[in-house]
This record gives C-alpha cells, structure tokens and sequence, in this order.
C-alpha cells in the first residue's frame, strides 16, 4: 500500500510529462515539490524551485528542500537536432546531470524515477520491448542511453520509464508536442506534412504519469515502456487526430524522412511493447484514439 503521506520531487514539473505527474501526485494527496529551468511554476498547491541540471548544487539545494521519499526526473535536454550540434550539453543534462540525482538517491535512501525515451533505439527491429538492446542513431539518444547506463548502475534499485512520441496539453508553456503542432496547423486551415515512413507508439502524457504514480511507491526496478498499444506512422497519427477531433483530413500531406532532411538521423520503426507494464498494472494503457478522445474531452 502507498503511504498516507509522501514527499515527492519532481524534477522537470514545467515541462510537458513533469506538470502531469505533479499534478496527478497532488490529486493523491502527496506533498510535492516541482523544479523548472527557464519557465517559473505557479504554486498551485506544489512547492517550486529552479534547478539546472547541468549544475550539480542546485539539484543538491533541490534534495535538500525538498527532502523527498522519491523522485521523478523527467527533465531533459530534447531538442535532438540541439543534441546534434552540441552534443557535450546533452551528455551534461541528460547523463552527468541523471547519474547526480542518482548518487542523491542512494545516499538519502530515495526511490527514483528515471525518464527516458526510444530514441535510444535505432529503429531497425522495432517494435521493441524492455528486454530489447539500444542502439541509438543520433547524440540525443546515445546521450540518454547513457543516462540510463549511469542511473542503474549508481541505483539498481531505480525505475527507467521510456517513453515514446509524447503527447497531451502544456499547459504551463507554449511549446508543441507530437499531437498539439498537428492539431494546430489543422485548426488554421494549413498543411500538414507528415512522415509516412516513420512508425511511432505515442505515450499520452496523462496516462504515462498515472502508471508511473502507480508505479514507483513500489519496489520494482529496471526499466519500463508506457505507450499506446498501437504502432502508427506520423501519417497515420495525423488522420487518427483530424478524425477524432473532427478536423479535414485532406490538409494532411505525405511525406518521408529523408525529404525532411533533419540534421540528425531518427529511427524509423522505435515503437515501445510495454509487456512489463501490461504484467503490473491491472488497467491497460488506451488505445492510441480512445487516448486522443480523453484529451479532446479534456480541452
């Protein structure tokens, strides 16, 4: 059972994953603190703090504030064409600034968290599960297998929650995701051009944050994939979105990768099988449009 009363720091409670889960962790009742880096938090019930995970004394300040019984990192340098151009920031925050939080954890007997993505496969085998070997394509990746590798060894005792695609309403910042840039060129009657040779499993922030609360009061470990049991390419997303949000279709172009021509390389078929996840919670994740009905709804 979950204790009447936990102390939970979130670390990334601006970006678009973290508000869900602080959010979800007040509605249980907990006591939470969020971090933010450039985008100040309203209280709103959690306590807020600025950490730079690129700068070990705030996190340090963080722990030493909050003094958590466990933490969720969610934060995470994610511009992968940024990770490209300078990959040293993105070893920085995403392995350096994780391997930290991990010592933090271990010394102060914390449970923890870890975020993490597909990126760290290179799509050629996919879809892949949590027993599936990385093989990342481009410095975003590499940088947050690398945080992974650094986590578990330092904690083996730590949660790695990959996620893929993320998707759902920031609230809190203007930046786009996966769903919310499609639906905001369909609602100004512009074209859309979509990967048809990419395949993606989308994590609905939502519903990742409600199975990673269920989760990590517990003692499990390793790692774990939260995504939609669906595997669609960026086409097929963008014609699930236009139908459910009753929106033209004929606004959506085909288009590949390659034509794209992105500065770093991305992996075509990364979809996620969460086969732990469907073994240890009892409610499975929603199907990739009865999740895009729950956002709609939630507008």
């Amino acid at each position: 059972m979950q204790p009447a009363l936990t102390r939970v720091l979130v670390l990334g409670a601006s970006g678009l994953l973290g508000q869900y889960v602080a959010r979800e962790a007040l509605d249980r009742g907990y006591e939470v603190w969020g971090s933010y880096f450039s985008t100040p938090l309203p209280k709103n019930g959690l306590q807020p703090i600025r950490v730079d995970l690129g700068k070990p004394a705030t996190i340090e300040e963080a722990f030493d504030r909050a003094e958590p019984d466990w933490t969720v990192l969610c934060a995470a340098r994610t511009g992968v064409d940024d990770c490209e151009e300078v990959p040293q920031k993105a070893v920085l925050v995403n392995a350096q600034g994780p391997a930290h939080v991990a010592r933090l954890c271990k010394d102060r007997d914390v449970r923890l968290v870890h975020v993490s993505t597909d990126y760290v496969f290179d799509g050629q085998d996919g879809p892949y599960d949590e027993k599936a070997g990385p093989n990342p394509l481009n410095h975003y990746g590499a940088s947050k297998r690398e945080g992974e590798d650094r986590v578990l060894a330092i904690l083996p005792g730590a949660l790695v929650v990959r996620l893929c695609a993320v998707y759902g309403w920031n609230r809190l910042r203007g930046k786009a995701n996966s769903v919310t840039w499609i639906l905001s060129l369909l609602r100004s009657a512009r074209e859309v051009p979509l990967f048809a040779d990419q395949r993606v499993s989308p994590s609905y922030a939502y519903e990742a944050a409600t199975a990673i609360l269920d989760l990590a009061p517990y003692l499990t470990s390793g790692y774990f994939h939260l995504a939609t049991p669906d595997c669609v390419t960026r086409l097929e997303l963008g014609k699930a979105i236009a139908e459910v949000f009753a929106l033209p279709l004929e606004l959506l172009r085909p288009t590949t990768m390659a034509a794209a021509q992105l500065l770093a390389p991305r992996p075509l078929h990364a979809c996620l099988t969460s086969t732990r996840r469907d073994i240890r919670l009892k409610a499975p994740p929603r199907p990739l449009r009865e999740a895009l009905a729950h956002m709609r709804d939630a507008e």
